[in-house]
């Protein structure tokens, strides 16, 4: 890990970081990617400070933006023109319908679409890498993707549409490994369980408490992506769904090929890139 470069979304606390100060003990540069300066300034003083690491840089993106997400991207490419690791942690849930500054539904932006861009806008130095690896942290999710409602304006429940942005996570990464695989870049999605987080914390009180009597910690949730992303026998590998440190099938709604190309497409259209 000396000389490669790792960026990790939603960085700022729960698992994000955990992942991240795992990887500057591991060594190399870590970039947090996260929507506050100041608190940004705060976590990687923090893990600077845990893994001994002292490479460990801030980008500035604002995931409910898709002006700011370009933003980052553009000067991350710029700042290093080689990434390694790409581990996607940003995600929000809220219990009521809110809008990006795009106008796309807040789910749906944050935790599908803005994910999407930044990855798409970071091929050329994923690319150049050679055996870069890209990580979804998802889930086990069963949502099919309502492609006549991904705004979720006709009918909104706060459940359904995390479900389906968590879903689309599931779809893209089925999606962005078979078109990458011919630029060397391994895409693959992980389930880490239950982990204690306040990402749940508008979520209706039965969740809350499955979250938090079933939840594992962040440091031990974080243990899977971070397989997926350093383990040396998973060199080369991509298109996979790991529930923990388990190959399964990817759930469902991301086994429908066609709802795969279809999604990339329509979030090409929503991004604006083609």
């Amino acid at each position: 890990m000396a000389n490669k470069v790792s960026v990790v979304t939603g960085a700022l606390g729960g698992m994000g970081l955990e992942i991240a100060t795992e990887l500057a003990r591991q060594g190399g540069t870590v970039v947090l990617v996260v929507r506050d300066a100041a608190r940004g300034a705060a976590a990687a003083a923090v893990v600077r400070s845990t893994s001994g690491n002292g490479k460990v840089e801030v980008a500035l993106a604002d995931f409910a933006s898709l002006v700011s997400v370009r933003g980052a991207a553009v000067e991350l490419v710029r700042r290093h023109p080689k990434i390694h690791l790409l581990a996607h942690n940003a995600a929000v849930f809220s219990a009521e319908r809110k809008i990006t500054a795009e106008g796309n539904e807040l789910m749906f932006g944050v935790n599908h679409l803005a994910p999407f861009l930044f990855t798409r806008l970071l091929v050329p130095a994923l690319e150049a890498a050679g055996g870069a690896r890209v990580v979804f942290n998802s889930g086990d999710w069963t949502h099919t993707i309502s492609f006549d409602d991904l705004g979720s304006s006709k009918r909104f429940k706060a459940l359904d549409a995390f479900g389906m942005s968590k879903s689309a996570n599931n779809l893209m990464a089925v999606e962005l490994a078979a078109r990458l695989a011919s630029k060397g870049i391994c895409v693959n999605a992980v389930h880490p369980g239950f982990v204690k987080s306040t990402l749940v914390r508008e979520a209706p009180l039965p969740l809350r408490m499955v979250f938090s009597v079933l939840g594992q910690t962040r440091h031990q949730g974080a243990r899977w992506p971070l397989r997926v992303l350093t383990a040396p026998e998973l060199e080369g590998v991509s298109g996979k769904f790991f529930v923990k440190a388990s190959e399964k099938p990817y759930p469902k709604p991301a086994r429908d090929a066609e709802a795969c190309e279809r999604l990339y497409r329509e979030s090409e259209r929503l991004v604006g890139i083609a």
